[in-house]
């Protein structure tokens, strides 16, 4: 499986399964999760790259109230934090919240440290 493909499968159990890519398709009920890659880079030893790699990517957590929105940044939190065989976190970083004035929905997120080995 891909570091996408993981993500999605630790997370599935959540907010009713709605957990998506980048952006959840216009209508998506609340709450919801959607997680973006930021960076994403192989480690480089002396004799070269190899398959340890780091990504952060954020996740969002979007529901009507911002306490909704926070304790499902907690649940995400939870599940992303153990260590597995699919990826392990480094560090979490809190990002400021946000409220949507346009939607009314608010957001809690989160940046994540992930190390991975790429198949």
């Amino acid at each position: 499986m891909s570091i996408e493909d993981d993500i999605y499968t630790r997370l599935s159990g959540i907010a009713g399964g709605r957990v998506a890519p980048v952006v959840s398709d216009q209508g998506t009920p609340l709450p919801r999760v959607t997680y973006t890659f930021v960076s994403a880079a192989p480690e480089v030893a002396l004799n070269g790259a190899n398959k340890l790699h780091n990504a952060t990517v954020q996740l969002d957590c979007w529901d009507s109230t911002m306490a909704g929105a926070r304790a499902l940044l907690r649940s995400v939190q939870a599940l992303m934090t153990p260590d597995g065989a699919d990826f392990r976190v480094g560090d979490v970083r809190h990002n400021p919240e946000q409220w949507e004035a346009d939607t009314g929905i608010y957001r809690a997120s989160a940046d994540f440290s992930l190390w991975y080995t790429e198949a």
